[in-house]
Order: structure tokens, then sequence, then C-alpha cells
């Protein structure tokens, strides 16, 4: 799995990652076939711990923030120290960040507020977000470090 996920991402991105990250990143994949939720769960843990840490080398601080989607847009709404607008994410990727974010929603909370019922999640829907992760990871960490457009 850890040759799978160093794959998609390229050795650079890989070896950028902590190893707690791809710990989740391994033990989701492991999951997907008896636990989605929990899979998922474990690919959005990794994706906010990477995120947090781009955001201390870009600047911003983020340790009041809560998930992935209060992260992100802390990354896509910063200010400089004058006020201007000094987005550290693409809109895009600020955009791929929520939908991350809501999916990751729906493993980790229980009954929707408005409709009581919960998500029923599947292998295959586990599988692709972690591989939408995978995706985001790279290329937030090419337009951050090297101001390049990948996804």
């Amino acid at each position: 799995i850890r040759v799978y996920i160093s794959n998609i991402l390229g050795a650079e991105v890989f070896s950028a990652l902590a190893s707690a990250e791809v710990e989740e990143l391994v033990n989701g994949y492991k999951k997907c076939e008896v636990d989605a939720r929990g899979a998922i769960e474990c690919a959005g843990r990794a994706f906010e711990d990477f995120l947090r840490r781009v955001s201390l080398c870009v600047g911003v601080n983020v340790s009041g923030k809560n998930g992935i989607g209060q992260v992100v847009n802390a990354l896509y709404n910063n200010k400089d120290s004058t006020g201007v607008l000094d987005n550290k994410l693409h809109s895009k990727q600020s955009s791929i960040g929520m939908a991350i974010a809501d999916i990751r929603n729906m493993a980790g909370h229980g009954l929707e507020a408005r409709t009581m019922e919960r998500w029923e999640l599947t292998s295959h829907s586990a599988k692709i977000y972690i591989g939408l992760v995978l995706s985001l990871i790279k290329s937030v960490y090419e337009y951050v470090y090297k101001t390049q457009y990948v996804f």
C-alpha cells in the first residue's frame, strides 16, 4: 500500500508526508472493504494533519481551527499584514478541500441534523475518497512549494 501511495504522490511528495500521515492513509486503504466510514476518517485525519503542517510553512495560524473545512478556509482566505488577501491555496483547491471536508463529516458524524438520517458509506466511495485526498495532497504540495498547477 505504501508503494501504491508513493507511486500516486511521487517520491518527493511522499517523502514530505509525516510518518503518521502515511500510516493513516495506509490504514484507510486497509479498512475500505470492511469499514468505509473508518477508512474515510483515517484519510481525513491524514489530510487535515498535512494541511496543518503546510499552514506552518506558509505562516498561517490554524491553531484555533477545527476540521478540514476551517483549515482550508484559513489557507484560502489568508490576509497579509496589510490586510490584502494572500491566498495560500488556489480557489479550485479550496473547493475540492471543502468537498473532502463534507465527505469526512458524513463519516465522522451521526445523524444529519435536518433529516435525522445517517449516511451509508460504501467501500467504493471510501477508495475514491482516499484517491481524491491523495490527488489534493499532491496538488497542494506542488502549488505551495513549487508554484505549479497540478491535479
